[in-house]
């Protein structure tokens, strides 16, 4: 058996104390300071797959993809959305890919993006990620009277959507944007069609705000004020003609699907001024939206 000197006993005990005494503090300082190190879970109001098959002036195309158990764990996420749209159902005048990915309940979680992953699959990067506006008409969109993002002290934006089976219409919050409505987009050629790129364009929508950044989006989902964390990462994919006006190409094909599909994902994306006004109690699954 080992046998300390009492000297060496004291200091041992004197340091356990110190562990003990800090460990006591740093939970109780957490604890008055409001800060909440592991997130709780916020529930999708319904399936994403439930998302309509027509949206504006888009169709879909095909089934959806059904990724295998070993993509979803590399996605980090069995609770995604990948669909093909084609513009008023013709492939010919244009087809876009829809790829949704919600994250919830977790300490921290990294972004799959096309600039992190899609060189990996022998794609050619021809473009470095970059930021652009994506031309939306918002200008339906007024702020909610009385009820406004605690983060940001805005006003949430409001939508409506028409139910497409009783044709009545919804009330739906759309989420703050930080800098406007942007998307981070890449271009890449595969050698296969060297007269063609393929874009790929994202945005994230964190506890109730929008924003372009892979990095960011860590920031507004796991914010230690915030007791409950999701996000979604939204991302369009397009084929277009290689050209001089391509990324514009894309940016105006990807604001004419997301005019309508923005909507529509906001009904089945947590009310984050629910999850606000209700953030001491324990969250239970919401319910659909009501008609309006």
């Amino acid at each position: 058996m080992i046998r300390f000197q009492g000297s060496t006993r004291g200091v041992y005990f004197a340091v356990l104390g110190v562990l003990v005494i800090g460990a006591a503090v740093f939970r109780g300082g957490v604890y008055w300071l409001d800060i909440h190190l592991q997130k709780e879970a916020v529930l999708l109001r319904g399936p994403l797959s439930n998302i309509p098959a027509s949206i504006g002036k888009w169709r879909k195309l095909g089934d959806d993809a059904s990724l295998s158990e070993a993509m979803i764990e590399e996605l980090g996420t069995p609770q995604y959305l990948s669909r093909y749209y084609a513009r008023d159902g013709d492939a010919s005048k244009g087809v876009a890919e829809v790829h949704l990915a919600y994250y919830t309940g977790l300490i921290d979680t990294v972004p799959h993006v096309p600039e992190r992953c899609w060189g990996a699959s022998g794609l050619v990067m021809t473009t470095l990620a970059h930021t652009i506006d994506i031309p939306l008409d918002a200008s339906d969109w007024k702020p909610a009277e009385g009820i406004a993002n605690h983060a940001t002290g805005m006003g949430y934006p409001t939508a409506w959507t028409t139910d497409p089976v009783t044709k009545r219409r919804q009330r739906v919050l759309m989420p703050v944007p930080e800098e406007g409505w942007e998307m981070t987009v890449t271009a890449f050629k595969n050698s296969s069609n060297p007269k063609e790129l393929l874009f790929g364009g994202y945005f994230f929508i964190a506890n109730g705000r929008l924003t372009s950044s892979a990095y960011r989006v860590r920031n507004l989902a796991f914010e230690l004020s915030e007791r409950f964390a999701y996000y979604c990462k939204v991302q369009i994919n397009a084929r277009v003609p290689d050209g001089p006006n391509a990324e514009q190409q894309f940016a105006e094909l990807s604001a004419s699907i997301l005019q309508s599909l923005l909507p529509e994902l906001m009904l089945y994306l947590p009310d984050w001024s629910e999850v606000e006004a209700r953030s001491d109690e324990s969250v239970k699954s919401p319910s659909i939206p009501t008609h309006e």
